[in-house]
């Protein structure tokens, strides 16, 4: 259990899975959380102390691949390479009703409506299903389309919509009256989209792939809105947004979870938070680009609010570039002669994403100024 920021650890590690965990959420409440793994039994944990808060859910006969809560906390459905759906009371782990039968394969996503009234499916067999959540029967569906596996499928805030992922690279949204596609397919990613994700308002999707990247969409007119966010080095497992839409976190088998900012214009993204690499003064970015120098008087550590960004005594160092302030391009630096300080000629070695330009070296005698660069900016000041 991580808290967003700093990115610290709150809770101790919720160990009793023996095998991979596939799925986690939280209740409407944030009070629990439920886990889905390989060993074919939904877990509900206490977030706080991190113990089993209810007894073991037994009824899948293969492993869970995903678990969701009802909005008012009171159920849970979950979905497993049985091809079915389950719902369980949260309080009592026993099931409720179905199983839900219907899918011909592995049920790869689970999700209930905003009103608690429907579930939504997506499977192996590259069908979604929405199903009413009290008596098991399907209401809609099957939606075809997708040429692969469905991975991920999710109400919109309003319920009338249903966003899929899916193993053939593609986004698709539905009608949930029609069954329908809503749109033509959002197409991008290079690998299959293993997440998907509405925000708050609905009119904007992320998406989450094997192909390392994360990208939003307008959910009306398929144009890719931000992205590809990349950083990740391994497959994204799991995007979602912010409850104010301003922001989305990822998940990824690189083992990191990453927050991103997205513009307000929502034309671009950044990273708001992430692991980067601090060598010979240089933070590095995630392909060892250059992304700005730190004197050594500073490096021990920068003040705050002044700046969020702390450097520490470690290799890796956790930093928030959100208030950076920088130029775009480099006037001139000033810089010892290499025989008296070797390590500084790093100082002007040419990297993205600046564009150092009128580079020249300036050999100081003042021991005081071994260490200023001028920097320019588009705004027309000057920082040393």
């Amino acid at each position: 259990m991580w808290d967003a920021e700093p990115a610290e650890m709150v809770a101790e590690p919720f160990e009793e899975h023996i095998t991979p965990v596939e799925y986690l959420a939280f209740s409407p409440d944030t009070a629990q959380v439920t886990s889905g793994s390989h060993d074919e039994e939904p877990h509900m944990w206490d977030a706080n102390i991190a113990n089993i808060a209810v007894g073991q859910f037994n009824r899948h006969s293969e492993e869970i691949t995903s678990v969701t809560f009802s909005p008012d906390g009171a159920r849970i459905a979950s979905g497993s390479r049985d091809s079915t759906v389950c719902v369980w009371d949260a309080k009592t782990a026993q099931i409720i009703v179905g199983p839900f039968i219907g899918h011909k394969s592995s049920v790869r996503s689970v999700g209930f409506s905003p009103d608690g009234r429907r579930i939504v499916s997506g499977s192996h067999d590259t069908t979604i299903r929405v199903w009413n959540a009290e008596t098991a029967q399907i209401v809609a569906g099957p939606f075809e389309g997708h040429r692969k596996a469905v991975s991920s499928a999710t109400f919109s805030p309003d319920g009338m919509r249903v966003a899929s992922g899916s193993w053939d690279c593609t986004v698709r949204i539905w009608d949930v009256e029609t069954a329908e596609m809503a749109t033509r397919p959002f197409k991008g990613h290079t690998d299959w989209v293993s997440s998907v994700a509405f925000s708050p308002d609905g009119a904007r999707i992320v998406s989450g792939a094997h192909d390392k990247t994360i990208r939003v969409w307008d959910a009306k007119t398929t144009e890719l809105l931000a992205g590809p966010f990349e950083g990740h080095t391994s497959i994204v497992s799991s995007v979602s947004f912010s409850p104010d839409g301003t922001r989305i976190v990822s998940g990824s088998y690189d083992k990191t979870i990453r927050v991103w900012l997205i513009t307000t214009s929502g034309s671009s993204g950044s990273f708001l938070s992430d692991t980067s690499r601090f060598e010979n003064g240089w933070i590095l970015g995630p392909a060892y680009e250059l992304l700005f120098w730190v004197p050594p008087a500073l490096q021990a550590g920068l003040f705050r609010p002044s700046t969020v960004s702390v450097i520490g005594e470690r290799l890796v160092t956790k930093l928030s570039f959100e208030q950076f302030v920088h130029g775009e391009a480099w006037v001139f630096c000033k810089d010892p002669l290499p025989d008296q300080v070797p390590h500084h000629q790093n100082l002007i070695v040419q990297a993205p994403p600046f564009s150092r330009s009128a580079k020249r070296k300036i050999p100081l005698d003042d021991p005081e100024e071994q260490e200023q660069c001028a920097n320019a900016s588009v705004s027309k000041r000057i920082k040393v």
